[in-house]
């Protein structure tokens, strides 16, 4: 028997190492080289997740090192779940294909395409060793391979083989972070696979809102264009009912009236031929409208002819009435009818206000404070412009809906819930604000950025009289939304206009903590040495509404993680000098 890994042991025993994991939360436990995909999610592991790791340990006998490796155990787990397994030969080692194959069958990412068990992954390994061997004795190229033996592939020219005592080409604690910093990988782990289901969540969400608030649109449009259809099919029936009695009473006047032989004046040819109704005649003001011709030869006698004209007229101008009355609502309800498209309020840009920021130079960082402060050291920095306050919720809801961007968790929506549209835009990552500064630059026509920090503490010590906070060098309250301020949290922007440093520039101190470009860093000169998986992290200035006052000053950094997010973390903008 072999012992393979003395990792768990370790764990129990209170030697936390980097390398393995130990998830009171989640009941997460192993060494991240050498886990199955499976086991990073909420998918219950079975015995392929064994052959996955016997696979990683063949792998790593073949060539000397694991397939994935990484400085950070959220790197590993990405690599575990997207990446190819690479080649050996990739590795500078050549290996019988069958053999590969064998290794490669037991590293398939879904289980149910890997080797079933450990039985089966000897089973595949003895045939691959015969099936090579067998080549071998064809070809007479080398030896055959005793598949009861461990094969020993011989190291490439080029590479030296290390003394004894030497460290070897894979240190099996290579990615390794200190006790003190575990539970902060651990939290970042299980924060990253919350936040893609977050915002998976979230998109669905907003697309369902979407889709519902069409569905709900398209009945609304329907339901009115079916009231119409009723209401324009009830007016036709009592047209054609009112009009039809019109036609009966015209018809039953006419035969009351017996045309007259002998002469007629002048003024009764006149009335004749004024009160005729023929066929084609039409209204004003109605559209044409054809009538049963009606050929009226009055009596001699105006005294008799005026009712009977009289009640024609009447009758025509009773069915003018209601027919023209029709028509003009018939025109109208056509143009009505068609679903109208309302249109799309056009929201105007909240424009940046910018102040310039004249350039010189001063002694950044200190060396009463804070290690990762000092040493104090000279540094020029070239006029600049910064936004005046912070970002507000209410441009950055612009972004939103314009880009279509994920927004803030704790909108609820795709704005900011009523009343909070000038506080500042929280709960941002790095790349949220990368992507925020590229919108603004396309819609203004300008190059905007994020501050590097040496430009930010600049901003925030008024330049060459390095002062310890925008206001001078002694803290003083009413000057900024701290935790000894007692706001409990962020506050609209500008709310402390005695914080503003001499250029008028407000919450600097304070609020919340503000995004710069600049990668986390020790300065020149200091003896610290920056943890690995520090390296890509980015640097924080400012401090927050939570921050107590002895985290809060020109001279004050911190760094997070690119995609962290928090709800006492924004940001402002820089442009460079015109």
């Amino acid at each position: 028997m072999k012992i393979l890994d003395f990792g768990l042991a370790k764990i129990k025993s209170g030697e936390l190492l980097g390398s393995f994991i130990a998830a009171q939360t989640t009941g997460l436990m192993g060494s991240p080289f050498y886990m199955a995909p499976e086991q990073w999610s909420d998918e219950p592991p079975d015995a392929r997740a064994d052959v996955y790791s016997l696979g990683v340990m063949l792998f790593q006998m073949l060539c000397g090192e694991v397939p994935f490796k990484g400085s950070s155990i959220p790197s590993i787990m990405k690599k575990h779940l997207t990446t190819d397994v690479p080649s050996l030969a990739s590795k500078g080692v050549e290996v019988p294909p069958q053999i590969e194959a064998v290794v490669r069958h037991a590293l398939e990412k879904e289980p149910e395409h890997r080797t079933e068990s450990a039985d089966e992954f000897a089973r595949e390994l003895r045939e691959a060793m015969s099936l090579a061997s067998a080549e071998l004795k064809r070809t007479g190229d080398r030896a055959p391979i005793d598949p009861g033996k461990t094969i020993v592939t011989p190291a490439p020219a080029n590479i030296t083989t290390p003394p004894t005592g030497s460290s070897t080409a894979f240190d099996p604690l290579a990615g390794t972070i200190s006790a003190a910093a575990l539970q902060e990988e651990e939290h970042k782990t299980l924060f990253a696979q919350r936040e893609l289901a977050r915002e998976a969540a979230q998109k669905q969400r907003l697309a369902d809102e979407e889709a519902q608030r069409l569905r709900v649109a398209e009945q609304k449009r329907q339901d009115e264009e079916a009231a119409r259809d009723k209401e324009r099919k009830h007016l036709e029936e009592i047209v054609a009912a009112q009009t039809k009695v019109l036609e009966e009473k015209l018809t039953q006047l006419a035969s009351t009236m017996s045309p007259k032989t002998g002469g007629v004046d002048a003024e009764a040819t006149h009335i004749q031929r004024a009160g005729m109704i023929t066929a084609g005649d039409s209204l004003a003001g109605s559209a044409s409208q054809a009538f049963p011709r009606v050929d009226v030869d009055l009596a001699p006698k105006k005294r008799s002819a005026a009712m009977p004209i009289a009640a024609v007229a009447l009758l025509v101008l009773l069915a003018g009435g209601v027919v023209g009355g029709y028509f003009i609502y018939k025109s109208r309800s056509d143009v009505i009818a068609g679903p109208v498209k309302p249109a799309t309020p056009v929201d105007p840009p909240i424009k940046p206000d910018l102040v310039e920021i004249e350039g010189g130079t001063f002694q950044m960082g200190r060396n009463d404070s804070e290690a990762t402060e000092g040493p104090a050291h000279p540094v020029t920095i070239n006029t600049f412009s910064m936004d005046k306050t912070e970002v507000t919720n209410a441009e950055y809801a612009q972004f939103v809906k314009q880009t279509n961007h994920t927004p803030p968790e704790q909108w609820g929506s795709v704005k900011p819930q009523a009343g909070q549209e000038l506080l500042p835009v929280s709960n941002v990552s790095y790349e949220d604000t990368i992507a925020f500064a590229a919108w603004r630059s396309k819609r203004d026509g300008v190059t905007y950025r994020l501050p590097r920090e040496e430009e930010w503490e600049y901003a925030a010590r008024n330049g060459d009289k390095d002062n310890l906070y925008p206001w001078g060098n002694t803290w003083s309250l009413g000057h900024a939304a701290t935790l000894d301020a007692g706001v409990g949290r962020e506050q609209p922007v500008g709310t402390y206009p005695a914080g503003a440093n001499r250029w008028g520039v407000q919450d600097l101190m304070g609020n919340v903590w503000e995004w710069t470009s600049s990668k986390a860093s020790v300065y020149k000169g200091n003896t610290l040495q920056l943890p690995a998986q520090y390296q890509d992290w980015i640097v924080a200035r400012g401090g927050g509404y939570s921050s107590p006052t002895n985290k809060v000053s020109g001279t004050h950094r911190d760094w997070f993680a690119p995609n962290y997010k928090n709800a006492v973390l924004g940001f402002r903008l820089v442009k460079a000098a015109s």
